[in-house]
């Protein structure tokens, strides 16, 4: 058996062609248990990784895994009490919320409060409409539901609040524009979405947005350089990742490799390290400075599902959890805990 550092060791070495510039900064980990799945929920939480639901061969799934990035080992969970793939999915006062998807009965408003600690599950106050492929983030103890789509056209506008103490849902300030399979991240008490669908399947968009939840206001950013739709976005430290993702340009579906990062106190865009290959509809997430991304589909409008998993470290380490206080390892590698 191939031992845990034996598989970091193993490096995957791509080259820019266009720049010349070498890349070598993701790895292989251990491979999702339960096969192949794209369109599932994915955070992090306390040091794991959970991977929610999606799609796989034989349709909308049900299962639950957890994933320790420090021993590279999965454990499987108790199961999902609904079916469901492309729901929002947030981490929140030790729990992990679902919100809406699609399941076997069509687009669903149901949301589900998972605790990794019971392994169990509870149901919450459904949202104000069904809606799959929509963003979810918490800030400041609340959990915000922004955009998705309703089973029709155009994407939806709608942002909706819950307070975990209420069990209630609020209605906040409409999106400037609607937003459905975009990509959501919590960075500083606000909320940035990148990229997903405008103007009709396929067609995606580039623009950056963010939401402040204390002033109840949308701000416009600077737009990503690539577009994308279907993409993931991990926070860490004072940036965003954005990753993978799909788009149609010229009528040619294209699948994305690209990954950038952006600064958002520079309010600045630049591209990083690629992935190995191209993905969408898949799961990313952080642990300690290293992205996970997971699954996804590698081709087509649909294409077919992986079960594969690559980790990025990038250097950046948490010195202090409670604070969220981020600097680089080199900055960091006499520092010893006390």
């Amino acid at each position: 058996m191939v031992s845990t550092q034996a598989r970091y060791a193993l490096r995957i070495l791509i080259c820019l062609a266009a720049t010349g510039q070498a890349v070598a900064a993701w790895e292989e980990a251990s491979p999702l248990p339960m096969g192949p799945r794209s369109e599932f929920g994915v955070t992090a939480l306390r040091g794991k990784i959970y991977v929610f639901g999606g799609r796989n061969s034989d349709g909308v799934a049900l299962s639950v895994v957890q994933y320790d990035p420090a021993r590279d080992s999965w454990e499987r969970k108790a199961d999902m009490p609904f079916q469901s793939q492309g729901m929002g999915v947030a981490a929140l006062d030790g729990n992990i919320y679902l919100v809406g998807g699609l399941g076997g009965a069509g687009v669903v408003d149901t949301v589900y409060a998972y605790d990794p600690a019971a392994d169990s599950w509870r149901q919450r106050a459904s949202l104000s409409s069904p809606r799959f492929w929509l963003g979810c983030a918490a800030v400041g103890g609340k959990l915000y539901a922004i955009g998705g789509g309703g089973g029709g056209w155009p994407p939806m506008t709608v942002v909706d609040e819950y307070d975990p103490a209420t069990d209630t849902w609020t209605r906040k300030s409409d999106a400037p524009r609607g937003l459905m399979a975009s990509a959501c991240a919590a960075v500083d008490a606000r909320i940035y979405v990148f990229g997903g669908l405008v103007g009709g399947p396929n067609v995606a968009q580039s623009t950056a947005l963010s939401y402040d939840p204390a002033l109840d206001e949308w701000t416009r950013h600077e737009d990503m350089p690539t577009t994308r739709q279907n993409l993931a976005a991990v926070p860490l430290g004072e940036a965003v990742y954005a990753i993978g993702g799909s788009a149609r340009l010229l009528g040619l579906f294209t699948v994305r490799a690209q990954v950038e990062k952006y600064d958002v106190t520079r309010n600045h865009w630049r591209e990083v390290d690629a992935l190995p290959f191209s993905t969408m509809r898949h799961g990313a997430a952080a642990v300690d400075g290293r992205i996970y991304v997971f699954g996804g589909s590698r081709g087509g409008d649909w294409g077919e599902p992986t079960d594969g998993v690559l980790m990025w470290d990038t250097g950046v380490r948490d010195v202090d959890g409670a604070g969220k206080l981020a600097t680089t390892w080199g900055a960091l590698r006499s520092w010893r805990p006390e």
